[in-house]
């Protein structure tokens, strides 16, 4: 075999690795991450349905991905699937513990089944990882506050504020561009009902970055409580808000105190007299 012989051999398997080259496109792995950028595009466009196949596909070639399972259960709780977003969200933090997004997420979709004790151990999750995620622990918060434990949420809303400040304090050139950190005091100041300092901070968080969905929804939030405060009669409710809009009271209003003896008495008035009238026996 000449030289020349052997130039073309050597050119010849040169070119059939080439040619394999373009299937290594179809390895596993890349196919997965095929699916997954679709999904999110379809996310982009609130096209939920269709991006739970792309992220069940992507699964399907690489079930060990824990952001896919993640990405996977924020589909499911678009479509209002909170049961499938748990199982989805449990499977990412199997596969990977420190992963602090799957134990706020998952404890965002307890909260939206109203299953409040489990989504504080979500969030207490997150926190685990990092004592000062303040997104954790607004929302530990406001579940503490849906399950009757004020006092402790209105501590924690606290934590928030100063945690924020300290670190715009320490660190102001990355408050400067982080529109997260503005919006989590934003979201503590408002459940505290510190209404005009909350709008600050969701401007600051707007300035950062105007499409920031927190800060937007923040704002609306307040312009809702503004509306409603405006077109409430005075003495209707008793000036109090709605459940889920209500601030953390640090006392009990006078007249929520005597709005309550009144029905205490009432109540009783009427036990004993329908049992005068021969009404069914208390339970």
């Amino acid at each position: 075999m000449g030289v020349k012989d052997l130039f073309i051999i050597v050119a010849l398997m040169a070119a059939s690795a080439y040619a394999v080259v373009p299937a290594c496109a179809d390895l596993p792995s890349e196919m997965a991450l095929s699916w997954v950028q679709k999904g999110d595009d379809l996310i982009q466009q609130e096209r939920y349905n269709e991006s739970l196949e792309c992220y069940e596909n992507a699964i399907g070639y690489d079930p060990y991905h824990a952001m896919t399972w993640n990405k996977l259960g924020l589909a499911r709780m678009a479509i209002s699937d909170y049961e499938g977003a748990v199982r989805a969200f449990n499977r990412s933090i199997s596969l990977d513990l420190l992963n602090s997004a799957a134990w706020n997420n998952r404890g965002d979709a307890y909260f939206s089944m109203g299953e409040y004790e489990a989504a504080i151990e979500s969030y207490d999750g997150a926190l685990t990882i990092n004592s000062n995620d303040l997104y954790a622990l607004v929302h530990k918060g406001i579940n503490l506050q849906h399950s009757g434990h004020s006092a402790q949420a209105m501590a924690v809303y606290e934590e928030v504020i100063q945690i924020a400040e300290r670190e715009a304090r320490k660190r102001p050139n990355d408050a400067n561009f982080d529109p997260s950190l503005w919006t989590n005091k934003g979201d503590a100041l408002f459940q505290l009902g510190r209404y005009d300092e909350a709008q600050e901070s969701y401007e600051i968080a707007l300035g950062i970055n105007p499409k920031f969905q927190g800060a937007v929804e923040g704002i609306q939030r307040i312009g809702d409580i503004e509306t409603e405060m405006n077109s409430t009669t005075p003495g209707e409710n008793n000036g109090v808000l709605p459940a889920e809009k209500e601030p953390i009271p640090t006392t009990a209003p006078l007249t929520g105190i005597c709005g309550l003896l009144a029905f205490g008495i009432a109540a009783a008035l009427i036990f004993f007299a329908r049992g005068r009238d021969g009404g069914p026996p208390p339970r």
